[in-house]
């Protein structure tokens, strides 16, 4: 009976091994280029943001990591980072380091439909010939409007991608992408095309939290009643703005693209400003001395105050700012009237409000 006993747990000593053996991803790489450099795997593992650092000898690595559901992994190499989908078993990236958006992933089911999508989309976007006149600009405005038609293309495929696939975790990943920077209403027409498998999934759950909060910022939207300190810690009430059209402009003193923005924003703010138009500043700055200093080097002169990130009274957390700079448009009534508007969109926004500046 004693010898029985022992057999039975060893087996189940084996059979827990060999679970826990199966829910490993063991992936091998090989990219040409790369050299001896370390490679950083980013993912997450039970709720937690892990970080593995494994070292490429001649451009050859391995990556071992417990895997017991599909996950969205980034792998860092060392001029930019590139998505995939890991699940348990054996995976393998080839390719070469001059051509990171071509390499070769494979391994997982997940994984080969969104290599069919990447080579669908690449097709779809060389097809369509949208904005081929938009040699004519110069410059930045050249860039910004080329930016804008890809990301309008790129969209329109998506829309159509998740209507023929509905229940992909493909379709639910791009959703899930948009809504970092992208409208409610962008994301609630994809959502409303996604199939009820992929909402039910841990991720499908998080993109249903990100659309209610997406929701606050919606065009008509009443903004939020808060309260922030300003560059001297007075508290300033959004209500003092009341009867002006106010651009809430969030930012942070480490950010370029804020920084690069900030010159367009004292243009239109000199240009607009006897019409009853203003802008408020809020920073996500931790360091509140280089805010300041940030705020003295650009010259801007409109009021700046600082999101401490209280749970409670963080206006940033509030709208499920992920990223900045990013915007939000309101008229004298506190209604929100456009979200993410600089550059070339500001602009035409203001001049629909108040018409061709005056200088």
């Amino acid at each position: 009976m004693k010898n029985i006993t022992r057999i039975i747990l060893f087996t189940g000593l084996i059979s827990t091994n060999l679970i826990a053996y199966a829910q490993n991803t063991e992936l091998k790489g090989n990219v040409k280029g790369l050299g001896n450099t370390d490679v950083t795997f980013y993912y997450t593992q039970n709720g937690q943001q892990k970080a593995d650092k494994v070292k490429a000898i001649e451009g050859k690595f391995n990556w071992t990591a417990p895997m017991t559901k599909m996950e969205r992994v980034m792998v860092m190499f060392p001029r930019r980072g590139i998505y995939f989908f890991a699940e348990s078993g054996k995976m393998a990236i080839n390719g070469s380091m001059d051509s990171l958006d071509h390499l070769k992933i494979t391994g997982t089911k997940v994984q080969a439909e969104f290599n069919v999508y990447n080579e669908q989309l690449q097709d779809f976007m060389a097809k369509d010939t949208t904005g081929s006149g938009i040699k004519t600009l110069a410059g930045n405005s050249e860039n910004y409007a080329r930016d804008r038609i890809n990301k309008a293309k790129k969209r329109k495929f998506d829309d159509q991608y998740i209507q023929k696939q509905p229940e992909s975790m493909v379709s639910l990943y791009m959703l899930k992408d948009r809504a970092v920077i992208g409208s409610y209403d962008d994301v609630l027409s994809g959502y409303d095309k996604l199939g009820s498998t992929p909402k039910l999934t841990p991720e499908g759950m998080e993109l249903t939290k990100r659309l209610e909060i997406l929701k606050r910022k919606r065009i008509g939207e009443q903004v939020m009643d808060f309260t922030l300190p300003n560059l001297v810690g007075k508290t300033v009430n959004v209500s003092d703005f009341k009867g002006q059209y106010v651009l809430i402009d969030f930012w942070a003193s480490w950010c370029s693209p804020c920084r690069a923005e900030n010159p367009n924003i004292v243009k239109a703010y000199h240009a607009y400003k006897e019409q009853k138009f203003n802008v408020i500043g809020i920073t996500i700055d931790e360091n509140l001395d280089k805010w300041r200093q940030a705020v003295k080097e650009d010259g801007t002169p409109w009021t700046q105050l600082a999101d401490l990130k209280d749970p409670v009274k963080s206006v940033a957390d509030y709208y499920g700012i992920l990223g900045v700079p990013s915007s939000l448009l309101i008229d004298p009534n506190g209604k929100i009237i456009a979200i993410d508007v600089r550059g070339e969109s500001l602009k035409k926004k203001l001049t629909e409000l108040f018409g061709a500046p005056k200088i």
